[in-house]
């Protein structure tokens, strides 16, 4: 899915929307970008900010289970370079800090394609 754009709830932080107390209903979303099956063996990259869901299916017939008959395992590994402030907005802040000016910018309240530029998240997984 398409990553919501940051102005529909200014103030949470993007990256982590659909996570913990942060609610995000799939009719929110729109249509997916992608979906696939995956076989053993394969990966999926799934960039920072990009909803998505996962499910396993029966690897003979490709019909959705809830209990599958093998094991499945479902891994994420993730890098939050805005936590950590590796993003172009952490930057411009600390070099105004260091000149002593103030900072007056709201990320949240840019327009989605300038807001992930400054969050250097992709637009697609494309």
């Amino acid at each position: 899915y398409e990553p919501p754009p940051p102005s529909r709830r200014p103030g949470s932080d993007p990256l982590a929307r659909g996570k913990g107390d942060d609610k995000l209903c799939l009719s929110e979303l729109g249509e997916p970008l992608l979906e696939t099956v995956l076989t053993p063996g394969q990966l999926l990259y799934v960039p920072a900010g990009f909803p998505h869901t996962t499910g396993t299916v029966d690897p003979h017939d490709g019909s959705h289970v809830c209990d599958p008959p093998e094991p499945s395992v479902g891994l994420t590994v993730g890098i939050d370079t805005h936590i950590w402030g590796l993003n172009y907005f952490s930057s411009r802040q600390g070099a105004l800090a260091l000149a002593s000016l103030p900072d007056q910018l709201t990320p949240t309240q840019l327009d989605p394609d300038k807001y992930w530029r400054g969050m250097r998240v992709p637009q697609s997984v494309g």
